[in-house]
């Protein structure tokens, strides 16, 4: 209990953080990177509770997982810190991606679907964490993918980078959505050159028919010199 007070106490003194969000959407499992990046200014002691609390990765866990120390059969995001920098990371089944706890907490609807021909992902207009955390700044949003996107309304677009950058002035209204075609492995065409069998040549055969006819005459007189010798 008073790890939790603690941690809501420095939460109002925090003066600023910033996150970035980063996920490959070509990968089999998707694996959420995430990066909290708070004021050096700050207390220390906030960034070191920010990584020792656990974070729940699935948001329809029951709340009362929400404890100081982890609870077994529960999933949580992995936590490391780097200087200033929370780092936390989590790979998701492609079935369990949209019931992700980073997601699900800044915006009320999330579709994410994807299928053999499809990657296709949106999100409600108003990113809630801004109002949930009053120390947050922005928010910069990146997905990456190789396949064909047909549609998508990001800021920035850095080869296979897909950014938003959401801020203050803007939350209210920045939905993130994205559609990518997927592009089938062309299967190899069968070769449709005819086969033309090949005739065989009349000079061969009559070759080989007049070889084994020497071969047969000769046979006859050997075996005909034989019988003559036993008559004798």
């Amino acid at each position: 209990m008073k790890k939790i007070i603690m941690l809501i106490g420095l939460l109002f003194l925090l003066t600023g953080c910033s996150v970035n969000y980063e996920i490959d959407l070509d990968a089999n499992f998707k694996n959420e990177e995430i990066k909290v990046i708070v004021s050096s200014e700050d207390d220390p002691r906030y960034i070191v509770s920010l990584n020792e609390w656990p974070k729940l990765a699935f948001y329809d866990e029951i709340t009362s997982s929400e404890t100081p120390t982890k609870v077994t059969g529960v999933e949580y995001y992995n936590s490391r810190l780097n200087g200033n920098v929370v780092l936390f990371d989590y790979t998701f089944n492609n079935s369990d991606f949209s019931r992700s706890k980073a997601i699900r907490t800044c915006y009320s609807n999330f579709v994410y679907e994807q299928n053999i021909t499809s990657i296709e992902i949106s999100t409600s207009n108003v990113n809630r964490c801004f109002s949930e955390y009053s120390a947050l700044t922005s928010i910069k949003v990146i997905l990456k993918t190789s396949h064909k996107v047909i549609s998508h309304n990001a800021d920035n677009v850095n080869n296979t980078s897909y950014e938003w950058n959401i801020n203050r002035d803007n939350y209210t209204n920045k939905p993130i959505n994205l559609i990518a075609e997927i592009e089938l492995p062309s299967q190899e065409e069968p070769n449709t050159t005819p086969i033309i069998e090949k005739e065989s040549d009349p000079v061969n055969v009559k070759l080989i028919l007049v070889i084994l006819g020497g071969f047969a005459i000769v046979l006859v007189i050997l075996v005909w010199i034989a019988n003559k010798k036993r008559e004798n």
